[in-house]
């Protein structure tokens, strides 16, 4: 083979036979695979928090503009002012409030609050709303298992009223189509949550009048107003005020959370850049220790007939299969982990974005950084190998004592 080229798939014998044999090594693949888990999962975390969480918790609500009927001198919220609202340019939907009357299980076993589902404000796991007829429930509220009897049709009572200051129960049947975590309070504790036609039918039977009748007289006490983008919010909660309703926007009751998170982007920008940087001196650390402690086999190979050129390309797919080992490593872990850590993180901030819209993007970012490792090993290797082999391969022998 002396004075040939050898082909690659010697090389890589080679290369695989030293990886095995060779203890220094193990230095670029523990340095691939720690970077790597370390990078791709905080680059994934940072991107699945900023794209789906924040999306759900923040873009939602700096949407949002809270209209109320309580205030002095607001306009009341009746069906002709909600079909004004919803007439108005950039709104996409009104969520009216409504609340004010309860379900009685016909046995007497429990009560449960009604109040109107806002799309805004969906309890956790909650992916569609109750339609006419049905209703959702707390898994447990006042000794009954809801959760225990979803999609059964219940016997149930509401009150009607008779007279100025006479009642009477009326049975209903309603479907329990979904229950909801108990902990879940936004509506109020152990409410059972309705479509708004569903709701209004029940709030206006207890005062004795049609649904269309109370609406028109007696109105909601508040509403969601939800804008087709954040940007419309400031001009439509000012055409709302001109127009003498009491409303203002969800996001000046979140305080600096919505800044806060509006700084994620830049915050994940910063983390890989970093990452980045920690990923290249890390490679370019492990690889270039490798290579000085192959001094001397080098120089043994040359003086055994193998090219520079040949050595050269050795040193490069032995970096590469060492850092491809630990970097595909880390990148499976970070992959498979950062999901479950981004899925209790949202639970814990109140989201449910799903665990399949959080996974593919740990994957990409896991793709990436491998890419990137696998990239830079080979160009570190390819420099530190140039250097190593300037040097007499006799005069590397004598002094390290063949």
């Amino acid at each position: 083979m002396n004075g040939q080229r050898r082909r690659s798939g010697e090389i890589l014998a080679w290369a695989l036979l030293r990886i095995r044999r060779g203890t220094q090594r193990a230095a670029p693949m523990v340095a691939a695979l720690a970077t790597t888990l370390l990078v791709a999962a905080l680059g994934g975390l940072a991107w699945n928090l900023q794209a789906t969480i924040a999306s759900d918790l923040v873009d939602g609500s700096l949407a949002v503009i809270d209209v109320g009927a309580d205030a002095a001198d607001a306009r009341p919220l009746t069906a002709t002012a909600l079909g004004a609202i919803a007439e108005l340019e950039g709104v996409r939907s009104v969520e009216p409030a409504l609340d004010g009357a309860s379900l009685y299980a016909a046995d007497g076993g429990w009560v449960l609050p009604i109040a109107a589902f806002q799309a805004s404000q969906p309890p956790p796991g909650v992916t569609e709303p109750p339609g006419p007829g049905a209703f959702l429930a707390p898994a447990r509220a006042q000794g009954a298992d809801f959760a225990a009897r979803v999609g059964e049709q219940l016997d149930l009572e509401i009150t009607t009223r008779t007279g100025a200051e006479e009642g009477a129960s009326t049975p209903i049947a309603l479907t329990l189509s979904g229950a909801y975590d108990p902990a879940w309070q936004v509506y109020g504790p152990g409410v059972a949550l309705l479509s708004f036609e569903t709701a209004l039918e029940i709030v206006a039977a207890r005062e004795g009048m049609t649904p269309e009748g109370y609406l028109e007289s007696a109105g909601v006490v508040s509403a969601l107003v939800v804008a087709r983008s954040p940007a419309q919010v400031g001009p439509l909660t000012a055409e709302l005020r001109a127009l003498g309703f009491a409303a203002s926007p969800l996001a000046d009751r979140l305080g600096r959370l919505p800044a806060v998170f509006t700084l994620l982007p830049l915050a994940a920008g910063v983390a890989a850049g970093l990452g980045l940087l920690i990923l290249l001196a890390s490679t370019a650390t492990g690889i270039a220790t490798m290579v000085r402690g192959q001094v001397r086999d080098l120089a043994l190979l040359r003086v055994n007939g193998w090219s520079v050129a040949d050595i050269r390309r050795l040193v490069v797919a032995e970096s590469v299969l060492a850092t491809v080992g630990g970097a595909l490593t880390g990148g499976v872990l970070a992959a498979l982990a950062t999901p479950l850590v981004a899925s209790a993180a949202a639970e814990l901030l109140g989201s449910d974005p799903g665990i399949a819209a959080l996974a593919w993007r740990p994957a990409v970012v896991s793709v990436v950084v491998v890419l990137l490792s696998v990239g830079a090993s080979a160009v570190v290797a390819r420099l530190a190998a140039r250097r190593s082999l300037r040097t007499d391969p006799y005069l590397v022998i004598g002094r390290d004592g063949a």
